[in-house]
């Protein structure tokens, strides 16, 4: 298995706009095997990278906690109605990144995955990676 290269922090000042850094596409061409599950050492490396880059970048629990109990509080049955509530959530998020710029790459990262989430198994896996993010954001001092 090839291993792709630490997440390196950007210097102050460096251009991080949409998709800018090499992890954040990483992730988007990797969204069928975190979704499938198919690859879990992918799915755990992505996750402690980004959960790392979040937390360099100084995103705060506190700017990413109240997206997350909202996808905590989805059902693992993936039916119409949690396709509407999943979906409600990109818009929150957009209001989150114009509010914090700090949250462009994860406000990219969970809308890609968001529009990419078909069935109870992906809706899980997407579950789950964003919790892996904010476990591995936490364990590199994230702040409050």
């Amino acid at each position: 298995m090839k291993m792709s290269k630490p997440y390196q922090k950007p210097q102050k000042g460096q251009d991080r706009g949409q998709g800018s850094s090499a992890l954040v596409q990483e992730i988007l061409r990797s969204t069928d095997a975190i979704l499938k599950g198919s690859e879990i050492e992918k799915f755990i490396e992505l996750s402690e990278k980004f959960g790392k880059k979040c937390a360099d970048d100084d995103v705060s629990t506190s700017q990413i906690r109240s997206i997350f109990n909202m996808v905590r509080r989805l059902p693992d049955k993936f039916t119409t109605e949690c396709k509407n509530q999943l979906n409600l959530i990109r818009p929150k998020l957009a209001y989150q990144r114009g509010r914090f710029e700090e949250l462009q790459d994860l406000q990219t990262i969970l809308d890609a995955l968001i529009k990419a989430v078909k069935d109870d198994k992906t809706l899980v896996n997407f579950k789950k990676f964003f919790e892996a993010i904010i476990c591995y954001h936490k364990a590199n001092k994230g702040e409050e």
